[in-house]
């Protein structure tokens, strides 16, 4: 039993929170206006469309929700994890390459490779960032650049500027190695004006990869 002392006086509605009473559901609920009346509940348990939801809980149409007993699980050493898009573009007006990798599933790392046939000893290597993944474990998407093309030998910075002329891509040959998880090369794309001499040119520089594990993208 609880037993409730009120001290002095007041002239506001006192209310009494519904706690006091225990979990006994008479069917009322306390209403938060001013008139201190109790008022009757009624069934606001309606169907909402997905279309409803916050951004950030809306799930694609073309995507189905997975179970919470049935979590993703990541790619594992076998699974294919090869190229599945490579594109090599030139912004004319900041002179500068941007390169563009889309994966099959999960990976562990790209580098892509840029050299000139003309000069097959000069090639460069440039370590990718992820820039996106998808939850699922389908894609990665890896870029590097904006690269500012045209600079001295003796101020060539991988992933941040190039000692080719972009607006020459045309006459340049391009590579991707794709690494696992593992770290362990799992594929080699080329591209390109020569793609038989870059391999050549990549696989001495890649340890343990031979001329026929890059192929034509």
């Amino acid at each position: 039993m609880i037993f409730l002392v009120l001290s002095g006086c007041t002239s506001s509605t006192v209310r009494f929170p519904p706690d006091l009473w225990g979990e006994v559901d008479t069917g009322i609920r306390f209403d938060s206006g001013d008139s201190g009346l109790p008022t009757e509940e009624t069934d606001t348990d309606t169907d909402v469309a997905d279309t409803d939801l916050p951004d950030e809980t809306a799930i694609p149409s073309d995507t189905a929700a997975p179970a919470d007993t049935d979590p993703v699980i990541p790619p594992v050493q076998g699974v294919p994890q090869t190229v599945d898009i490579a594109t090599a573009t030139c912004d004319p007006l900041d002179a500068a390459f941007l390169f563009d990798v889309i994966t099959f599933s999960w990976t562990g790392g790209a580098t892509v490779f840029i050299q000139d046939p003309a000069n097959p000893s000069g090639m460069e290597s440039h370590p990718m960032r992820l820039a996106n993944t998808d939850a699922g474990g389908a894609w990665d998407w890896y870029q590097v650049g904006p690269l500012f093309d045209q600079v001295a030998a003796v101020d060539f910075l991988p992933a941040q500027n190039t000692t080719f002329d972009c607006a020459a891509r045309a006459d340049l040959s391009y590579g991707v190695v794709l690494r696992d998880r593992f770290d362990v090369v799992s594929d080699c794309r080329v591209w390109g004006a020569d793609s038989a001499a870059l391999t050549t040119a990549i696989t001495s520089e890649v340890p343990g990869l031979s001329t026929a594990d890059c192929t034509p993208l």
